[in-house]
């Protein structure tokens, strides 16, 4: 069956609204016959290097991912033009961001503004790191 379209959201509405919202659109409003559960441990990849993205949601200007990160960390910097709010769910890694060292244990989170250069140093390999990341894209980019 083909999801219909994310609703426009009135203009003010939060990003947990918008989540919400987008869920409802997607799997149907809760108790409905097409609600989903999923989560996020489901069927881990294991890449041998990198990391392994998959796309969870996408509403307006948001995306939210999951990754998986191998224990042999891709040595590329990014430098994004979205902000992106990341948290470690799972596993120990090391940042490097704006030449700065950020040691992450499960739980830790960070904001890393659009523009900033960052790298992920270390990843752990058991258990493997698996993170939440929410990307706030700018407007004209996403319209």
């Amino acid at each position: 069956m083909a999801s219909a379209p994310p609703r426009p959201l009135p203009k003010g509405e939060g990003i947990w609204s918008a989540l919400r919202a987008t869920l409802t659109v997607s799997f149907g409003p809760v108790g409905d016959v097409e609600t989903e559960k999923r989560n996020l441990f489901s069927n881990l990849p294991s890449p041998e290097t990198g990391e392994d993205f998959l796309q969870l949601l996408r509403c307006r200007d948001v995306v939210i991912e999951r990754i998986v990160s191998s224990d042999r960390p891709d040595p590329r910097t990014y430098d994004q033009a979205q902000d992106e709010w990341v948290v470690l769910l799972q596993g120990e890694a090391s940042l490097e961001i704006s030449g700065r060292n950020v040691a992450l244990k499960p739980g830790d989170h960070i904001f890393i503004p659009a523009g900033t250069p960052h790298l992920v140093v270390a990843t752990s390999r058991e258990p493997p790191c698996v993170w939440l990341a929410v990307h706030i894209h700018p407007c004209a980019l996403t319209r």
